[in-house]
Protein backbone atom coordinates (compact mmCIF):
# COMPACT_ATOMS: atom_id res chain seq x y z
CA UNK A 1 0.00 0.00 0.00
CA UNK A 2 1.01 3.48 -1.00
CA UNK A 3 1.56 5.89 1.62
CA UNK A 4 -0.69 8.82 0.36
CA UNK A 5 0.70 11.35 2.79
CA UNK A 6 3.91 10.77 1.67
CA UNK A 7 3.44 11.76 -1.70
CA UNK A 8 3.69 15.77 -1.86
CA UNK A 9 5.54 16.17 -5.17
CA UNK A 10 5.16 14.75 -8.55
CA UNK A 11 9.08 13.81 -7.72
CA UNK A 12 7.58 11.73 -4.67
CA UNK A 13 6.11 9.48 -6.72
CA UNK A 14 8.54 6.85 -7.54
CA UNK A 15 9.96 6.76 -4.32
CA UNK A 16 6.70 5.95 -2.97
CA UNK A 17 6.51 3.32 -5.60
CA UNK A 18 9.81 2.29 -4.92
CA UNK A 19 8.88 1.37 -1.11
CA UNK A 20 5.35 -0.51 -1.93
CA UNK A 21 5.95 -1.89 -4.77
CA UNK A 22 9.86 -2.45 -5.13
CA UNK A 23 9.90 -5.47 -7.25
CA UNK A 24 7.59 -4.36 -9.49
CA UNK A 25 7.94 -3.50 -13.39
CA UNK A 26 8.09 0.01 -13.33
CA UNK A 27 9.71 0.16 -17.26
CA UNK A 28 9.61 -2.25 -19.69
CA UNK A 29 11.64 -1.87 -23.28
CA UNK A 30 11.52 -4.73 -25.13
CA UNK A 31 12.84 -8.12 -23.29
CA UNK A 32 14.21 -5.16 -20.56
CA UNK A 33 12.38 -4.91 -17.23
CA UNK A 34 13.56 -2.65 -15.15
CA UNK A 35 11.63 -2.77 -11.09
CA UNK A 36 10.98 0.47 -9.18
CA UNK A 37 13.83 -0.29 -7.02
CA UNK A 38 16.09 -0.81 -9.25
CA UNK A 39 14.70 2.96 -11.16
CA UNK A 40 15.15 4.30 -8.19
CA UNK A 41 18.13 3.29 -7.55
CA UNK A 42 19.70 4.44 -11.05
CA UNK A 43 18.22 7.69 -10.61
CA UNK A 44 19.93 8.65 -7.12
CA UNK A 45 23.25 7.66 -8.73
CA UNK A 46 22.61 9.24 -11.27
CA UNK A 47 22.01 12.17 -9.05
CA UNK A 48 24.47 11.51 -6.89
CA UNK A 49 27.27 11.50 -9.94
CA UNK A 50 25.97 15.00 -10.94
CA UNK A 51 26.50 16.14 -7.68
CA UNK A 52 29.74 15.09 -7.61
CA UNK A 53 31.06 16.62 -10.44
CA UNK A 54 31.00 20.03 -8.66
CA UNK A 55 34.32 22.36 -8.05
CA UNK A 56 36.81 22.30 -5.41
CA UNK A 57 38.69 24.41 -3.38
CA UNK A 58 40.61 26.40 -5.22
CA UNK A 59 38.57 26.47 -8.39
CA UNK A 60 38.74 29.60 -10.67
CA UNK A 61 35.39 30.14 -11.97
CA UNK A 62 33.28 32.71 -14.16
CA UNK A 63 29.92 34.34 -13.39
CA UNK A 64 27.18 31.97 -14.44
CA UNK A 65 29.77 28.63 -13.82
CA UNK A 66 28.20 25.87 -12.07
CA UNK A 67 29.17 25.38 -8.57
CA UNK A 68 27.04 22.73 -7.48
CA UNK A 69 24.24 20.59 -8.41
CA UNK A 70 21.64 20.43 -5.71
CA UNK A 71 18.74 16.94 -6.08
CA UNK A 72 15.68 17.94 -4.14
CA UNK A 73 12.90 15.31 -4.57
CA UNK A 74 14.71 13.99 -7.66
CA UNK A 75 15.17 17.56 -9.42
CA UNK A 76 17.86 18.62 -10.30
CA UNK A 77 18.90 22.53 -9.70
CA UNK A 78 22.04 23.74 -11.33
CA UNK A 79 23.15 26.99 -8.74
CA UNK A 80 25.86 28.94 -10.81
CA UNK A 81 27.94 31.36 -9.62
CA UNK A 82 27.06 35.10 -9.35
CA UNK A 83 30.52 36.53 -9.86
CA UNK A 84 33.69 35.67 -11.47
CA UNK A 85 35.82 34.53 -8.38
CA UNK A 86 37.88 31.32 -6.72
CA UNK A 87 36.24 28.75 -4.58
CA UNK A 88 38.03 28.89 -1.13
CA UNK A 89 35.73 26.36 0.77
CA UNK A 90 33.19 23.78 0.14
CA UNK A 91 30.91 22.89 3.30
CA UNK A 92 29.07 19.76 2.07
CA UNK A 93 29.83 16.56 0.37
CA UNK A 94 27.46 14.84 -2.03
CA UNK A 95 24.89 12.96 -0.91
CA UNK A 96 24.67 15.01 2.30
CA UNK A 97 21.54 16.61 3.45
CA UNK A 98 21.50 20.51 3.61
CA UNK A 99 19.23 22.74 5.50
CA UNK A 100 17.37 25.46 3.81
CA UNK A 101 19.62 28.40 3.23
CA UNK A 102 22.76 26.76 4.63
CA UNK A 103 25.63 27.66 3.02
CA UNK A 104 27.10 25.27 0.53
CA UNK A 105 30.23 27.06 -0.92
CA UNK A 106 32.53 29.72 -0.40
CA UNK A 107 33.56 31.87 -3.30
CA UNK A 108 36.14 34.94 -2.98
CA UNK A 109 34.85 37.50 -5.28
CA UNK A 110 37.75 38.58 -8.29
CA UNK A 111 38.71 42.01 -7.69
CA UNK A 112 37.77 44.24 -10.62
CA UNK A 113 41.25 46.49 -11.83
Amino acid sequence: MIDLEAIRTLADIPVAQARARGQAVAVKYGDRETSFAELDAQSNRVANALLASGVAPGDRVEAGDTLVVLEAMKLLQSLPAPVAGVVTEIYCAPGDTVAGHAPLIKLDPEENT
